[in-house]
């Protein structure tokens, strides 16, 4: 919808630096229910993932600087 209507984006205000804070703060909090590699996916992961990589430009960057290291030390290699 914002593709085609441009306007509406500039109308929301919004601000990408709180945005992108507030996801990544949601993400650390989430308890991720894949463990292994038998475990079922855990699709709000992934969700967090996608949403982040979104928000990822020169702007948001210093943000997912601090995201790299938990995602090594706490998820894939606990």
């Amino acid at each position: 919808m914002l593709r085609k209507h441009p306007s509406v984006l500039e109308r929301l205000q919004l601000n990408w630096m709180i945005l992108t804070r507030s996801i990544i703060d949601l993400f650390r909090s989430h308890k991720c229910t894949e463990e292994r590699l038998s475990s079922p996916v855990d699709w709000v992961v992934q969700g967090f993932m996608r949403i982040l990589s979104k928000l990822l430009n020169e702007d948001t960057l210093q943000h997912f600087v601090e995201l790299v290291p938990y995602l090594f030390q706490s998820l894939l290699f606990p």
